[in-house]
Order: structure tokens, then sequence, then C-alpha cells
């Protein structure tokens, strides 16, 4: 599927910028305390522009492509089971606020994602960032494009250089899904890197890994609706995305930690410094 083939990426995107303008951007920095709502932890927010924005989106994305189905992470919290269709179809995969803590906070480092993935295989992946009223898209095998929501005009992202040394890169690193000894571990570990930044979203991370500004990302948890986006805009910039520590490639079924990295010495190097046990090689 190509940039112009078939005019998706744009009818996707617009659909995108509409809930953003008349859903997200009016509650940025206006949420009231009955607008927000907790789910598996006290900080793990849920607010009326997540819910309102990804149940607005279902039944478009939906009516878009209709061999495809539409879930998202508030419609999968309410109905776990629904997450087992992801490998059996085609299927739109909804992250409505991703970074939702600094969103309450009033922070700009959130964005919306939708990624279209094939039985668990990433195709395209749309991040928007209302903040900065800007949108980016990976499509497998193309590269990373971004677009300004005004100019409509799609342009390919550069390649960048990438810093592979292990204490000159910049990335994130979180310990969230870890516990005991491992986690404690893996904090000392992850501290102990001079370029290591705490971001909270992990859209804002992909966008900062396709243009160069952040070279590695570890994530110890992921979920269909963040990390598709960000294997494919990493995998798409040149980077190397697998798990760890099996060193198998990406996919939203496998519940290991995702490590991203410049090349496959600095994700051995980055891998052997994080983790506890042995990493299998790539």
């Amino acid at each position: 599927m190509t940039m112009n083939e078939t005019g998706l990426i744009d009818e996707v995107a617009q659909l995108m910028a509409e809930a953003s303008a008349t859903i997200i951007k009016p509650l940025y920095q206006n949420l009231t305390p009955d607008d927000i709502a907790t789910k598996s932890s006290d900080t793990d927010f849920v607010t009326v522009a997540d819910r309102d924005a990804e149940f607005w989106l279902m039944p478009r994305l939906e009516a878009l492509l209709p061999e495809a189905i539409a879930l998202g992470e508030e419609s999968i919290s309410d109905d776990p089971v629904a997450e087992k269709q992801l490998r059996h179809k085609l299927a739109f995969v909804i992250d409505p606020i991703d970074g939702t803590r600094n969103f309450v906070n009033g922070t700009p480092h959130f964005c919306s994602m939708i990624s279209l993935i094939d039985k668990g295989e990433p195709l395209i992946s749309w991040i928007l960032r209302p903040v900065d009223d800007d949108i980016f898209v990976a499509v497998a095998d193309e590269g990373v494009f971004h677009s300004d929501l005004e100019e409509g005009e799609w342009q390919l992202v550069p390649s960048a250089a990438r810093r592979s040394q292990l204490n000159d890169m910049i990335g994130t690193g979180g310990i969230k899904g870890l516990s005991g000894h491992v986690r404690d571990e893996v904090r000392q570990q992850l501290r102990a890197l001079p370029g290591r930044r705490l971001i909270g979203s992990a859209g804002c991370e992909a966008i900062m890994l396709a243009t160069g500004a952040h070279d590695f990302l570890m994530h110890a948890k992921t979920t269909a609706w963040d990390h598709t986006p960000v294997d494919l805009f990493a995998r798409e910039a040149g980077l190397v995305s697998a798990h760890m520590p099996s060193g198998e490639g990406y996919s939203p079924f496998n519940a290991e930690a995702l490590l991203v990295a410049p090349d496959e010495a600095a994700w051995h190097q980055l891998a052997n410094h994080i983790w506890t046990d042995p990493v299998n090689p790539l």
C-alpha cells in the first residue's frame, strides 16, 4: 500500500485531525475533576477526551475500510477478550490520547495514534500531535512522512545521524510492568545511562526516534496500541527494533520488553547493559 495508492492515509489523517480539533484540543488544559478517572493505578489516567475520541473514530474507520475492524485502548480495557481479534483480522488499533498523564497535567507531550495491522503485522501507523498541529505516518517499506495539518502535504522525513555508543545515546527507558529484583536492577541500569530522558508518551518518543532527536527506547511493558507505532516508525527510520531478551522481531502478541537502537551493535550493547539475563542474538 503506497502513499498515494488508495487515499486511505489522507482519509485517516483527516479523521484524526477532526477528532483532535473537536474533542481533544478543547479539553487540553481545560479538564475538570469530573472529566478524569483512573484505571489500573492512581497514575493510569483516562479522560472523557480519551473515550469520546476513540468511540467517535471507531465507526468512521470501519466505514473507510469495511473489511477491517477498529479497536482501541479504551474499548479493549472495557472488553479485554476483544483484543484476541487482532490475531485473525485486518484491524485499526487506536490510542486516542497517548501520554494521558501529560494531557491531564497540561503538558504538551501527548499525541493520538492509529495503526493498521494485518493479523499482527504493522502496515501503517499515524501519529498526530494536537499541540503542534502536525501528523506523521510510517508506511511499511516506504519510510516515515510528515505533514502540517493546515498544508496537508506529505514530506519524507530524511535520514538522521545517530549516536551509537552507550554513553552518547539519548533516549527513553521505562520499567512499568516489571516487578521484584528485576525491576530494581533494570531501574538502576537505566539510571546509569547519561542520555536517558523521561517523556511519558510512546508516540512522541517514536517521532523523536524517527527524526533523530532520540537514539533508543526501552519499554518493559508493551501494548498493541502503543508499540505497533513505535516499532514501525523505528524500523522505517532505519533503526533496529526487537523484543528483549528473545531478540525476536516485534509482535503485538509478545509480552516481552521492546528495545529500539540505532543498529544491531548498539542494540546488543544496550540490551546487555539494561537486562538482567542473557539476551539472545538478533
